[in-house]
């Protein structure tokens, strides 16, 4: 598994806009980690506040 791009880590903010565009805010939890894909990329993880999603 390659090595996590800090800038990508760091990119929290963008994520989060780009996810509050397709679901409201009220259903986006605090963040919740990372996972470095196999390309390199980075997966920027939130809580889910969804009924019936715990998690």
């Amino acid at each position: 598994m390659p090595d996590a791009d800090a800038r990508l880590i760091g990119a929290h903010d963008l994520a989060l806009a780009a996810l509050h565009e397709i679901t409201p805010a009220s259903t986006v939890g605090p963040a919740a980690g990372y996972f470095v894909e196999d390309d390199g990329s980075v997966s920027l993880r939130f809580e889910n506040r969804l009924p019936g999603y715990p998690g």
